[in-house]
């Protein structure tokens, strides 16, 4: 059976992760895609229940694991397999850090942000949240501004007449995350666990309306009141349109940003599991020298 893959080429401006490189050194190659869309998330979701354990890794894999002095997983749901398969006390969580950026609160105008570079999950996910949520917010809220920041404006560059601002690539985040009164990451495509687009929202110590797809799917509830997690779009208007109008929410949102920001995503978060572990392996150690 012959199958044919979608090809996405590169991007047209050589744009890297970070603002401190100043050039590629390779030349940019497309990339052939597969994907799934809502509708087969939600297939999947409904069949939980009926779906098979996660696959075993092989024995030698195991025992490697187990007689290391840390295994390391960066998401709870492969550290409780991990655990419930052999009953090992060495694996630790390594998460995600940033430097903690939160922004004084945002005032003026109600603008909501998307940080974001050209893919297709990207795509998909902003083809649903303006096609079927962004005319909500902008029936109940007129003055509002969507502001896409990164290659992804590209693909939206014909819909500015619908109070979206291009923004294109950005040399000062810091800027636009202090400007935005919301963040969104409405993820529709793709794996499901806590995305950067997350973190880097409660750095900035901003309120965050995400789906499902953002959060671990052990911890669905994991950021208590600083993020919004919704599938709906009807739903996930209302959240949004609810922290515009209601400036006293606004501003509980983002004390609760900066407590979760510290609890999931600060370097004692991300490493502090690993760093006591690794601190009685040294004491171990040091008592047999």
């Amino acid at each position: 059976m012959t199958i044919s893959l979608e090809r996405q080429p590169s991007d047209e401006v050589a744009w890297t992760f970070s603002p401190l490189t100043r050039g590629r050194a390779l030349p940019q190659l497309a990339c052939a895609l597969t994907r799934t869309n809502q509708r087969t998330h939600d297939v999947i979701r409904a069949g939980l229940d009926r779906t098979a354990a996660p696959p075993v890794p092989d024995s030698e894999t195991l025992r490697q694991l187990q007689h290391a002095d840390c295994a390391t997983f960066n998401n709870l749901q492969d550290l409780q397999h991990y655990r419930d398969l052999t009953g090992a006390t060495n694996g630790a969580l390594l998460g995600m850090s940033f430097r903690p950026k939160a922004q004084p609160p945002a005032d003026g105008a109600p603008i909501i942000l998307f940080v974001g570079v050209r893919t297709k999950p990207n795509i998909e996910s902003m083809q649903w949240f303006i096609d079927g949520i962004w005319p909500l917010v902008r029936k109940a809220v007129p003055l509002a501004s969507l502001r896409l920041v990164g290659t992804i404006g590209t693909s939206f560059a014909h819909r500015t007449a619908e109070r979206i601002e291009i923004a294109g690539f950005a040399d000062d985040l810091d800027a636009e995350y202090r400007r935005a009164q919301i963040v969104i990451a409405p993820l529709v495509s793709g794996s499901s666990g806590v995305k950067t687009k997350v973190a880097e929202a409660l750095s900035y110590g901003r309120p965050l309306v995400t789906t499902s797809l953002g959060v671990d799917p052990i911890q669905p509830d994991q950021f208590a009141d600083a993020v919004d997690v919704s599938d709906d779009p009807e739903l996930y208007a209302a959240a949004l349109v609810d922290l515009l109008t209601n400036e006293k929410l606004r501003r509980a949102r983002e004390a609760q940003a900066k407590i979760q920001f510290e609890r999931h995503f600060s370097e004692a978060a991300a490493y502090g599991a690993l760093d006591a572990m690794l601190s009685r392996v040294d004491g171990r150690i040091g008592q047999a020298a």
